[in-house]
């Protein structure tokens, strides 16, 4: 039951991108071999001779779970402003991951969605949402960066620390062990990017280099989820995939959706202190008390194929680069490093996507100068995006904790009656459809004809 899902044998590996022309550098360093961290080789092998990753995990060679990766165990999936990235970064992400069990479909037509009190109105969206287990989503990524002949890809590598130039505004390089009971090497670089995730050091660092400390948003949202596997036999595209959200103040929510391997995979969750069980029956009950049966009918009858696994989220984190003063040169911060999300919406691939992008601009406009001046006001405005979404709909919840962004119980009483216009006005959906996918901010919510929409909707 727990052997991993044979997936890859038979899908074919794409050409990987020719080297790019313009050299800034002779040698990158990325610090992370995660989706975050593999997006940013692929965007940096343009303008170096060589790349190196460095993991301290064991990178398995197909796509199973990674203990330095605990929520890869759950629910992930695309929104289209992350596949739209992929897609440009290394074409022919998206049939890759549908040739290795993927299953991709519009959700407006094929996604059960109970929210608000009551079911999301149906209509086409110009959406194709990509729905896979995260290790498949990162061996398909690390596949392709693996194929580019300027990458190499070590694992079982930890960076002890990063190394600066004796003036200290610049990084040159960074220390690394092998392996357990290794020795320490310097490894020198002409550009260091720190894609290690929430366990980045960076912001320390920074502080102890005299840069002072890093501006941090956090908010407390005591996050814990279940999730397990089971037996698919076909998809009824009427009902491809099911969520349930809840209502404020209750925090459950769950979803059941197509995986590779001919599964389901099934994420029930639950808030600060109505944390979803990991025994048999306590999920089942769990399901049942939703706000709608359609979960609990879809999987009482199912066979499972796999244990219950949880995870526990305390807190979302941003650390705003952008707003310090100075900062060292040759040094880029990304990802969950920068910024993590509230997993529940699903953000994390595809935010990491966009920064891919954001560096790719930057790189490209006048190269290493001011880079990370520039590349942190870019990727703040990208973050802004997913950030708003997470942090207003963590707010909605009295339990949340951290600082407020202005104007909250006003947003919160909107986006009620916002949801209860999307049982039946598909311009509301659109335009929802459009934030979702992270494609438009969420004040295009507040666009005087959505707006209208939402008040009629809610008399």
């Amino acid at each position: 039951m727990n052997a991993p899902v044979d997936v890859g044998l038979a899908v074919p590996l794409r050409t990987a991108p020719t080297a790019g022309s313009g050299r800034l550098g002779g040698h990158a360093v990325v610090v992370g071999g995660s989706m975050t961290g593999l997006l940013a080789a692929r965007v940096v092998s343009e303008h170096f001779s060589a790349v190196t990753v460095l993991d301290r995990d064991e990178l398995p060679t197909g796509p199973v779970p990674r203990k330095a990766v605990p929520q890869g165990r759950h629910i992930h999936f695309l929104q289209e402003a992350g596949r739209a990235r992929l897609e440009e970064l290394f074409p022919g992400f998206t049939d890759e991951v549908l040739a290795a069990g993927g299953v991709g479909f519009d959700p407006g037509r094929s996604l059960v969605w109970h929210l608000g009190g009551g079911y999301v109105r149906r209509t086409s969206s110009p959406y194709r949402m990509l729905w896979a287990t995260r290790p498949l989503f990162e061996w398909c990524v690390r596949r392709r960066v693996s194929s580019i002949g300027t990458v190499s890809v070590r694992s079982g590598c930890t960076v002890r620390e990063l190394v600066a130039s004796p003036s200290g505004d610049r990084v040159v390089g960074v220390e690394v062990t092998d392996g357990a009971g290794g020795g320490t090497t310097r490894l020198d670089a002409d550009l260091v990017v720190d894609a290690r995730g929430r366990g980045s050091a960076v912001a320390s660092w920074l502080e102890q280099a005299g840069y002072g400390p890093v501006p941090r948003d956090e908010v407390r949202v005591g996050i814990g989820y279940s999730s397990r596997f089971y037996a698919r036999e076909s998809i009824d595209w009427d009902r491809a995939a099911i969520g349930i959200q809840h209502a404020a103040p209750d925090g459950r929510q769950g979803m059941v959706v197509p995986v590779e391997g001919d599964r389901w995979m099934v994420t029930l969750t639950g808030r600060l202190g109505n944390l979803p069980p990991s025994d048999d029956a306590g999920f089942l009950e769990f399901a049942r008390t939703f706000a709608a049966s359609d979960i609990h009918d879809a999987i009482r009858g199912l066979e499972p194929v796999s244990p219950i696994v949880t995870h526990r989220f305390p807190a979302g984190v941003r650390h705003r680069y952008e707003r310090l003063p100075r900062f060292p040169e040759r040094l880029i911060v990304m990802g969950d490093a920068i910024a993590s999300y509230n997993p529940t919406y699903g953000q994390g691939i595809s935010s990491a996507a966009m920064q891919a992008t954001d560096l790719r601009r930057a790189l490209g406009e006048t190269g290493l100068e001011q880079l990370a001046t520039r590349f942190f006001r870019r990727a703040a405005r990208s973050i802004d995006i997913p950030w708003t979404v997470a942090v207003g709909g963590d707010f909605r919840f009295p339990a949340t904790e951290g600082r407020k962004p202005i104007g909250t119980a006003l947003t919160n009483r909107y986006l009620a009656r916002l949801e209860r216009g999307l049982h039946h006005d598909e311009e509301i959906v659109r335009a929802f459809g459009r934030v979702i996918n992270l494609e438009r901010p969420s004040s295009s919510l507040l666009h005087p004809r959505i707006v209208r929409r939402v008040l009629r909707a809610a008399a």
